[in-house]
């Protein structure tokens, strides 16, 4: 053997079946795609989407979103993580639930839960036309369920259709005979048909179940509800009479039952109230009946009932907050700025910062209420729902830049609830904020770039904003051919054809809507403004006939720049509100 050439020495233990085994798993995991770039990426996508359903059964709910937000950032097929964010939107009450849904349906149209998942969201936030969609789209053994049934019965309440409903809850029954909650809901959808027979047999209905040990009081309520509707005074009070006594009645039966005596016996309502007093057991009843005190217009009475608590149940939540609301309805400022300062309402303590800030308004101490609020407003960040419920109170107060301003960031964020677009909206409408609507308007089609009302707007808001924005022509010039009856798309278009100074154009695409639609204040406005330069006399029909409608400043401009062509003076001033029908 050449001296260069040394044996090494044996080791310890043989490195083969080592080394076989470190190739076994390396092929192994190649095999199954752990090794391979994209199986480890499926890997960290199922780890991440598993931390995210974590955090959501544990209810961390920004841990949930901000893990379902990532996984989709980068893989947005991935139906759990849509199904996260459903559920989160559907959590904190945003209807973009419903994008959600239909995504998740999309991804994954097989599984007819997905269907009634969608359908449920879809009832639940108003959108009749996908719930319906929904349900349609399930398979025959899907549509011979209880389920499909009692959804079917929703949409036909909800779509003002009581005696439908009925019909759909008993073939819900007749497929399920022993579910006394379908029976129920029944006997509910019956008593708002117009038919006497109906309402007749939900009344027996309730009646029998008034022996049931589950449904008794939900069959008294019914009942009760039922009789002051009607106007029926004498049954009404003998039914809130037999509810209050009742030894299982809650606290919001009690509560049914002065807001009944409120209205038919007045002079019965203290005894009542009083009764209803002594009744309160927990923090949340009490809490509960001062806020309905304070709604009566009872706020001295109720102030005077607080003093004969024990000092401590006033620091028992939610008390304090119903003691907030006491103490603004009287206006004792100072004794309420003293009263907050001293706690602290964990999970709602952005109320009590809000509260703060309200009193140090009032009291004249604007730096620390500022202050106050800012921090309150910290507090909602990331949590849709404490941001509705901050902005609904800073409404309430009149704090309509501040309202505003919360409405912005749930409009901004993640869930983005379609209602505080819609809200914002009606805002800027009713200031005339041409640019706060195309705002509004196009963060909406980021939500839906499909919606042809919400694509009109955006391109009348910009043309208004700007008379040379090629893509709002472009648009215009698309909806209206694409639904050339529509007077709303065709004026819009209209509006683009004049500021491309294509009057006669104009005129003759207005020509071509219906005669009457032409009479719409709104409508008549714009053909108003086309027939100016050339038929004067015609002109002025139709712009007189525009004096009825409410025009934004920018199309105020427009129409009285044409009244002076047709020798009309200046239109009256009005309110600033879009001239035709927006969303």
């Amino acid at each position: 053997m050449p001296s260069e050439f040394v044996a090494s020495p044996k080791p310890p233990f043989s490195l083969r079946p080592i080394r076989w085994w470190i190739l076994a798993a390396v092929l192994a995991a190649f095999a199954f795609g752990i090794g391979a770039p994209s199986g480890w990426r499926h890997f960290r996508e199922r780890r991440a989407v598993a931390k995210a359903q974590r955090a959501l059964e544990e209810k961390n709910y920004r841990a949930a979103l901000l893990g379902a937000r990532r996984v989709l950032e980068r893989h947005p097929a991935n139906v759990e993580a849509n199904r996260i964010m459903a559920e989160l939107a559907e959590l904190v009450g945003a209807n973009s639930a419903v994008r959600w849904r239909k995504q998740v349906l999309m991804l994954e149209p097989d599984r007819p839960q997905n269907r009634f998942d969608l359908a449920a969201a879809a009832l639940r936030f108003g959108d009749l036309r996908a719930a319906d969609t929904a349900l349609q789209g399930l398979g025959d053994a899907e549509r011979r369920t209880p389920a499909f049934y009692e959804f079917a019965a929703i949409l036909a309440i909800r779509s003002g259709k009581p005696s439908l409903a009925a019909r759909r809850y008993a073939e819900a029954c007749r497929l399920a005979p022993s579910d006394d909650r379908l029976r129920f809901n029944r006997a509910s959808a019956m008593l708002g048909a117009a038919q006497k027979k109906e309402v007749e047999e939900a009344r027996r209905v309730f009646h029998e179940f008034e022996a049931h040990p589950i449904y008794r009081l939900p069959a008294k309520r019914a009942l009760l509800n039922d009789a002051a509707g009607r106007g029926k005074r004498t049954d009404a009070l003998a039914r809130a009479e037999e509810l209050f006594e009742d030894p299982h009645a809650t606290s919001n039966d009690r509560l049914l039952v002065l807001n009944v005596l409120a209205r038919f016996s007045p002079p019965a309502l203290p005894d009542r109230l009083r009764a209803a007093q002594a009744a309160a057991r927990s923090p949340v009843e009490f809490a509960d009946l001062l806020g309905w005190m304070i709604e009566h217009d009872r706020a001295r009475e109720a102030a005077a009932w607080t003093e004969t608590w024990p000092p401590a149940r006033r620091l028992e939540p939610p008390i304090p907050l119903a003691m907030a609301n006491l103490y603004a309805k009287l206006g004792e400022w100072r004794v309420l700025s003293i009263y907050l300062s001293r706690q602290s309402w964990l999970s709602t303590d952005f109320l009590r910062l809000a509260f703060l800030a309200r009193a140090q308004r009032e009291l004249g101490h604007d730096a620390a209420s500022l202050t106050h609020w800012k921090a309150a407003q910290q507090a909602t960040i990331h949590n849709p729902v404490r941001q509705a419920t901050l902005m609904r109170l800073a409404e309430s107060w009149g704090w309509h830049a501040k309202t505003e301003n919360l409405l912005w960031e749930m409009a901004e964020g993640d869930l983005t609830p379609r209602w505080a677009l819609h809200r914002l909206f009606q805002h800027s409408r009713a200031r005339g904020d041409t640019r706060g609507l195309r705002r509004v308007s196009e963060r909406l089609l980021r939500l839906d770039p499909e919606d042809r009302v919400m694509r009109n707007n955006a391109a009348m808001f910009a043309m208004l904003l700007n008379g040379e924005d090629a893509r709002a022509f472009a648009t215009a010039e698309e909806l209206a051919a694409a639904a050339p009856t529509n007077a709303a798309f065709v004026a819009t278009q209209a509006l683009a054809l004049h500021l491309q100074r294509r009057d006669a154009d104009a005129v003759r695409l207005l020509q071509t809507l219906d005669p009457q639609a032409l009479e719409t204040p709104s409508v008549a406005a714009y053909y108003g403004l086309v027939l100016a330069g050339s038929h004067s006399a015609l002109a002025r029909q139709y712009l007189v006939r525009a004096e009825r409608a409410r025009l934004l400043p920018e199309e105020r401009a427009l129409i009285d720049y044409a009244r002076r062509q047709a020798s009309l003076p200046p239109s009256p001033p009005k309110n600033g509100q879009p001239s035709r029908k927006t969303h």
